[in-house]
């Protein structure tokens, strides 16, 4: 369906007569309904509901009810309605009866929500979302043996929820919490991928069983010993900016990695980078790196990109040996670079390169600091502006 409904009590007997065609009031299935002031027709509310279906439907088809910014008090089914997913976005004060129990889709989103209590019942879901709620308490989840996706992004969780009857969870969504304990996700080993960003977690030892995992987002934490990582070798995705990082020895053996975010921590050696030649996009902006010597190596991938770091140096900065067809130099601290020509400082570029992104700020202070070590066929220097969504 996904369809959006209004009150047919507010409006002009001409417009309720030519609502009453609609598959809403055709629909017997649902006994009660009081929506207590006419939906918000926001401009852009068809472009979100397009997103919404499209974003579930490798969970539902046709059979699926969508309520969006509705103020509703009752939604009661009957016995035996076939419906697979029910959508409530931005509906609050409502009460749910009777609920179908073949559900295998709910999205409660934005709603309010701070109980979850009667969604223990659904034995049949195997997607679940509650992001952007008041929730703080998940244990009745624990219940929910076939779930495959469940996001509890954006709530007040303190700690990490009891979720370890979970088996077949894969995607979990945790971000945008204030969780500082992660005991219990041990149990989770059939994890492929974990959002744990903007929360306050410090110790991730408990990730270490979670061999799984082929995305992991840890970014805006207060992490600074990674040392649990170093079994994670099926990641292929992991963003660990925004912490206190300055140890990366545990990342050696991550060869599947294939985009490594480190951007904003305390980094100087990036030498245990040196193996990862699946690499394919690395951020380190805004580091104490003034070496890159150990992944100048990577010389195979096309598609490789380096971001270099606002570090206050007055060494030189070695790209030796890069080959790559893309190299991008972002840097925002365009005073500390302005004084590149009177400490020296130079960006030593040997090989080939086709392309070379700068920020436009800093060509001037580069334009007598960047030396190339060997001819030079085609290169094209590309000046920029977007520099500082690059850096995200």
């Amino acid at each position: 369906m996904g369809v959006c409904y209004q009150d047919v009590n507010q409006q002009k007997p001409s417009e309720a007569k030519q609502s009453q065609n609609t598959n809403y009031y055709q629909n017997p299935s649902i006994i009660e309904y009081q929506v207590q002031q006419p939906i918000d027709q926001h401009k852009n509310e068809n472009r979100y509901d397009q997103y919404m279906i499209k974003k579930y439907k490798n969970i539902i088809s046709d059979n699926s009810l969508h309520l969006m910014k509705k103020k509703l008090k009752t939604i009661k089914f009957v016995e035996n309605f076939d419906i697979k997913g029910l959508i409530l976005d931005q509906c609050s004060d409502f009460h749910l009866q009777r609920v179908p129990t073949n559900i295998i889709l709910l999205v409660i989103r934005d709603c309010k929500l701070n109980d979850v209590t009667g969604i223990k019942q659904m034995s049949q879901l195997q997607e679940l979302d509650l992001s952007f709620n008041s929730i703080q308490n998940v244990n009745e989840l624990s219940s929910l043996v076939k779930l495959v996706r469940l996001n509890l992004s954006h709530n007040i969780l303190k700690s990490f929820p009891p979720l370890q009857g979970l088996k077949q969870l894969k995607y979990l969504y945790c971000n945008k919490n204030i969780i500082s304990n992660l005991s219990g996700i041990q149990k989770l080993t059939n994890l492929t991928k974990l959002d744990l960003r903007f929360n306050r977690i410090f110790d991730i030892s408990a990730l270490q069983s979670l061999k799984s995992l082929k995305i992991l987002y840890l970014s805006e934490n207060k992490i600074n010993n990674i040392s649990s990582l170093q079994e994670l070798t099926n990641l292929q995705v992991l963003d660990l900016a925004r912490n206190d990082i300055v140890d990366l020895s545990a990342l050696h053996s991550l060869n599947n990695i294939k985009q490594l975010y480190l951007f904003i921590n305390q980094i100087v050696d990036i030498s245990p980078l040196a193996n990862l030649t699946n690499i394919q996009e690395l951020n380190v902006t805004y580091n104490f790196i003034t070496d890159f010597s150990p992944i100048c190596k990577h010389a195979n991938h096309n598609n490789y990109i380096i971001k270099n770091q606002s570090s206050p140096t007055k060494n030189l900065i070695k790209l030796s040996g890069v080959i790559q067809k893309v190299i991008k130099i972002l840097n925002n601290a365009s005073q500390k670079l302005s004084q590149a020509k009177q400490s020296r400082q130079q960006l030593l570029i040997k090989e080939q390169v086709q392309t070379l992104k700068i920020n436009s700020s800093l060509t001037k202070a580069l334009q007598n600091s960047i030396l190339f070590t060997s001819k030079v066929a085609s290169m094209f220097i590309q000046v920029t502006n977007d520099f500082e969504n690059d850096c995200q």
